[in-house]
Parts: structure tokens; C-alpha cells; sequence
């Protein structure tokens, strides 16, 4: 008979899934869930993977203060990291804007040329300068 695997074993299959869920919406799916999937991860996923890296660093300094080496708890560090990264965001620590372009580029290129507004009959008018009115 199979021996059941250990609560840490699959304690790390989730933080994988959940890792692979998320990245795979932000940059494969894009769009909608994307956007949710990144937005999701800063704010929720990112402090739990904080705190879960706190707890598997405990582990492991009484692992080593008690000789023992866990492989699962080294695991579970390196996926907290990885789940941990979007809050360096939140907390402009390691400033990234979303990681999937929302516009294609022929939008982007097509905006670049229209600079100032057109009237109905299609000539340029000019847009006068910007003022301030904090000026005396």
C-alpha cells in the first residue's frame, strides 16, 4: 500500500498551481483575467506568500539548529519567493508596470500621428497652450 503524501507535499502542489494559474492569466490569457489574475496576486497573494516566507525561514533555522534538513521546506521557501515577488510592486520596492501590452501596436502607432484635434471638415485646428491659473 502507498504511503499518503505529507501535508507539506501538498501544501507546495497548491502554491505551484496558484503560481502557474496566475502567471499563465497575466501573460498568456491577458485581457479581463489577466488583469484580475495580476491585480490578485499583488493584493492577496503576494502578503501570503510574505508571511509564508517568514514561516519556511523559521522552519529552516530549526531545522539547522537541530541538525535535520527538510527538502520540502527549502521548496516551499523558493515557491513563497516567487509568490512573494508582486508585493515588491505594491510596496514600490521594484517599481513594474503590468506586464502585458492592452493596446496592440498599430492602436499605439495610429495615436502617435493624431496629435491635436480636427474640426468636422477635417482641418487641423490649433490647440492653444496649456495655462495655469496659480500664476499671478
Amino acid at each position: 500500500m502507498r504511503a499518503r503524501p505529507g501535508f507539506r507535499r501538498v501544501a507546495n502542489m497548491a502554491l505551484a498551481v496558484v503560481l502557474l494559474v496566475t502567471l499563465g492569466c497575466v501573460l498568456i490569457v491577458r485581457g479581463i483575467a489577466g488583469a484580475t489574475a495580476w491585480g490578485i496576486s499583488i493584493l492577496i497573494i503576494g502578503p501570503i506568500g510574505a508571511l509564508l516566507v517568514i514561516a519556511s525561514l523559521v522552519l529552516l533555522i530549526v531545522g539547522a539548529i537541530r541538525r535535520k534538513f527538510d527538502v520540502q521546506t527549502l521548496v516551499t521557501l523558493v515557491l513563497s519567493c516567487a509568490l512573494a515577488f508582486p508585493l515588491l510592486t505594491l510596496l514600490n520596492i521594484a517599481p513594474m508596470a503590468y506586464p502585458a501590452s492592452l493596446t496592440s501596436p498599430q492602436t499605439q502607432r495610429s495615436s502617435r500621428r493624431r496629435r491635436g484635434t480636427t474640426s468636422t471638415s477635417g482641418s487641423r485646428l490649433a490647440t492653444p497652450p496649456p495655462t495655469s491659473s496659480w500664476r499671478t
